[in-house]
């Protein structure tokens, strides 16, 4: 419905697509940020378990790959990585990518597209994302034990958002070029 008012009131069906897109975007991201405001304000004890277990299982994976792979012994507690002469790492609600899940969810849902294409590639986004933000928490793990801190703090606020990002916008453009046109 609303895809069809601007495809109606801008004559160019590129631009009326690029301004449903950047509609689509800016929607999903503001009905994340007040959904995210009720609940970090209500604090639900679901959504604390909920954002616990997404903690837990990206730092337990993390760690354990970092050993397997790059040789990095660490130990969790919570939210925390331990690595023997480091600071450690803290990973915050922020971290987890459960807004990524959300506006990625939100994004795909509100493009066209055959529900049953909607019902496999929304949770291999989210699997995607869980994965993505996993390997920046292996990345930030080794950085942390075998760079400068210069080096860490380059690649955990910028290098690594980025390619998440990256990555999560390939899948929305994925889905707009595959699927989004087949109902």
């Amino acid at each position: 419905m609303i895809k069809q008012l601007f495809e109606q009131n801008i004559n160019d069906k590129k631009k009326a697509e690029a301004a449903y897109f950047v509609f689509s975007v800016v929607g999903a991201y503001l009905v994340w940020k007040l959904c995210s405001f009720v609940l970090e304000t209500m604090e639900p004890q679901w959504w604390i378990s909920f954002q616990n277990g997404v903690a837990y299982l990206l730092i337990s994976v993390a760690v354990y790959l970092t050993d397997l792979f790059f040789s990095i012994t660490a130990q969790f507690f919570g939210r925390n990585i331990f690595l023997s002469n480091t600071s450690g790492i803290y990973v915050a609600n922020h971290c987890l990518g459960i807004p990524a899940m959300v506006v990625f969810t939100l994004i795909i849902l509100s493009f066209g597209g055959a529900l049953k294409h909607k019902l496999w590639y929304i949770p291999l986004g989210i699997i995607g994302i869980l994965f993505i933000n996993c390997m920046r928490i292996v990345g930030l793990v080794v950085l942390l034990k075998r760079s400068s801190p210069f080096f860490w703090e380059l690649n955990h606020k910028y290098v690594l958002l980025i390619l998440t990002y990256g990555f999560i916008f390939w899948m929305v453009k994925v889905w707009m070029d595959k699927f989004a046109d087949q109902d």
